[in-house]
């Protein structure tokens, strides 16, 4: 089913209106249909309409987890049970990435390593993995970091990377501060 650009668009001015730091995503990321909007098409199926998704008892619990960690309880994510399609490697490292906890990072050498890999050059793999994890926030893909402690690519870009971090009081290093402001 279609997206309707109409209740995309509500939906986004409303979401900003909350979250003035919010700003539109480039058509190329734009959603191409409901399900992409809320979740994955294996939980909602392919043609439940937007309100009804959002009305499920499952939505909302999560719609409410997500306010409270917006709101301050970093902890409120812990317990969201995903289920996203991947490959074996790529949900080995999504697992791994909720373990890490909120306020902390990891680099992606030092996640590979906790994977049980020896070789340096898993950590483009490592990354790799990241990139394709379809559940930001939830799956916390932001606490990763490069070897020199600096952000390195966000899919949703380095700006709410930086944000989501300094959300959850993790030290971030001046440098990738400042890299921010040179984009």
């Amino acid at each position: 089913m279609p997206a309707r650009t109409g209740q995309t668009n509500d939906l986004f001015r409303a979401a900003a209106a909350k979250d003035p730091s919010l700003v539109p995503l480039p058509e190329r990321m734009r959603p191409r249909s409901v399900d992409e909007i809320v979740g994955q098409q294996h939980i909602l199926g392919p043609n439940t309409l937007l309100r009804e998704a959002i009305e499920t008892e499952t939505v909302k619990a999560i719609s409410g987890k997500l306010d409270r960690y917006f709101r301050g309880d970093l902890t409120a994510l812990d317990d969201i049970a995903v289920a996203a399609d991947g490959s074996d490697f790529q949900r080995q490292v999504w697992t791994a990435l909720r373990k890490i906890a909120a306020g902390k990072t990891t680099t992606y050498g030092e996640l590979a390593r906790s994977l049980g890999h020896t070789d340096p050059r898993v950590a483009k793999d490592i990354g790799a993995a990241i990139g394709a994890n379809p559940i930001a926030v939830v799956v916390p893909c932001h606490r990763v970091v490069g070897k020199d402690g600096k952000l390195k690519g966000y899919a949703w870009g380095l700006q709410r990377k930086h944000r989501l971090l300094i959300h959850e009081k993790a030290e971030v290093p001046h440098g990738g501060t400042a890299a921010l402001f040179s984009l």
